[in-house]
Formats: structure tokens, sequence, C-alpha cells
């Protein structure tokens, strides 16, 4: 069984609710039950190592980075060059992200984008070559501003799947812009498949945005307590609307666990049976 989790106010406490510290007790529980560790976030490398040494997390045996644009995977020999087990770039996703997105072009969008004077590119390390990340000053007219960002989009006629997610910690909205064919959720079926697993084999843990695709498409879900209440309205009436509320779990907080990031994780699972 595959147990994926987002990072940032998932996994991960960074935020402002009390942490329970259960982390130690999460990752021993995912060795005992032999489960397999994917991490699906929006964070480069970079950005994950420094959350190795904050929060003293494990690795994982697959990385989805950089909101699906990349992924990474543990390597199942040990040669001169490279320790098993390592964490290794998939050459596989690489030939898979340029096959299905042949006609992408972040030069061309950057221009076009430069119109919308509420759009702030991030820094350069957080764009890459499917990835094209904003800020977005004016949550005001945040609709017409999607709006108009996929109107441009079409205009070049290159397909693009529009990401906002909200970090609370900044207090600012963020825009992921990449290939149509390109998520967290296609990375994290790609792994699926290689697998030959089912859906129900899959369990996904997320709080924002960007985790609404992998909590609705049939996968066991968990929502963390600390997710804003706007993503469960939603997460819960599109899994409603699909006849998938039993796949979804929001926590809530049950004894011993708060239900805040990994104790919410922790708490799903429970529910779920799988711990």
């Amino acid at each position: 069984m595959i147990i994926a989790t987002d990072l940032d106010r998932t996994l991960l406490p960074n935020g402002y609710e009390e942490y329970g510290h259960n982390l130690p007790l999460f990752f021993q529980l995912i060795r005992k039950n032999k489960l397999t560790l994917v991490y699906a976030t929006g964070r480069n490398w970079k950005l994950f190592q420094e959350a190795k040494k904050i929060f003293k997390i494990e690795d994982p045996d697959y990385f989805i980075g950089e909101v699906g644009t990349v992924l990474y995977e543990k390597s199942p020999k040990k040669s001169f060059f490279q320790l098993k087990n390592k964490l290794v770039i998939s050459q596989e996703w690489q030939k898979y992200l340029k096959n299905k997105a042949k006609n992408w072009n972040a030069e061309k969008l950057k221009k076009r984008f430069q119109i919308i004077k509420e759009l702030k590119l991030q820094e350069k390390d957080k764009q890459n070559t499917y990835k094209l990340s904003y800020y977005l000053s004016d949550t005001t007219n945040q609709s017409k501003i999607l709006t108009k960002i996929k109107t441009l989009a079409q205009e070049e006629t290159i397909k693009i799947n529009l990401i906002s997610s909200w970090d609370p910690l900044k207090k600012v909205r963020l825009i992921d812009i990449l290939p149509a064919t390109v998520t967290k959720t296609t990375a994290l079926e790609f792994i699926r498949r290689k697998k030959h697993l089912s859906k129900e084999e899959v369990v996904y843990c997320g709080d924002s945005g960007n985790d609404i695709a992998a909590l609705t498409i049939g996968y066991k879900s968990i929502l963390v307590k600390n997710a804003r209440e706007e993503i469960k309205k939603k997460v819960l009436k599109i899994n409603q609307d699909l006849g998938r509320s039993k796949n979804l779990y929001i926590a809530k907080g049950v004894g011993k666990w708060n239900g805040y990031y990994v104790a919410g994780i922790l708490e799903g699972l429970k529910h779920f049976k799988i711990i």
C-alpha cells in the first residue's frame, strides 16, 4: 500500500496549530507495516533537504517535488557510482513529461502574463522547465485574474494546469502554472501504475488547494484538521457528488491525537484500519 502525503502543514508542523510530536511514531508505523511512502509537495529538492534537517523526517520511497514536475525514486541497486536506496531522478518520469508536454513553452507564457500586474514571479529557484510560479497580490479579484491567465494561455494554444493555494505563514496567494498533463496526482498515478496497485491501495494526505485533485480522484483520502474550512467543504462536496464520501476522512482530533499535521494523518490511518 502507498501512503502519499503533502509536506507543508500536512506532515510537517510548520504552522500555528499545536504540534503533538508524532513524527517518530508515524515513521515507526510506516516501517512496521512495510508501507510505501511518497512525499508530494511544492518544495524543490533544496527545500526538501532543509525540511529533513529541521524536522528530522526520513527519506520516502518516492519524492514528488515542485507540484509534480520532478520525481525522485530510491535507486534499486548499489553500484560504484550510486548507493542503494539513494533518491535519484526518475528518468522514466522525465521522458513522460517530455512526451506529454510537447507544446509547453514557459518563456512564451511568462511574457504574456506580464500584462497581469497583480502577478509577481516567485524566486528563481521556485521555477523550472515545467513550472511557472507566482505570488498573487490582489486576492479580491482572484477569479478574474485566474480567468485572464487561462485566456492568455489559450491564445497561445498552450493547455495549462492552474493551481491556486494559500501560504498562511506569508499570508499570500500562490499560483502555479504547469502543463495540463502534469500535477502531483499524475505523478502519483504514474507511481501507482508502476507498482500495479489499485486506487483503493493508495492513501493521500493533504491540507491545501494543490491537494484537491489527489483528495478526490478515488484514493482513500485524509484531510488534516488544520486544513482551511473552504478546502474541507470543497473536497467533501466533490467526493459526495462522485459518491466517494466513504473514501474521505477529515481529522477532528481523537484521543491522544489532536488532528493537526501528522496527528491528523495517524488519526485517518487508524480510521481506515491501516494501522
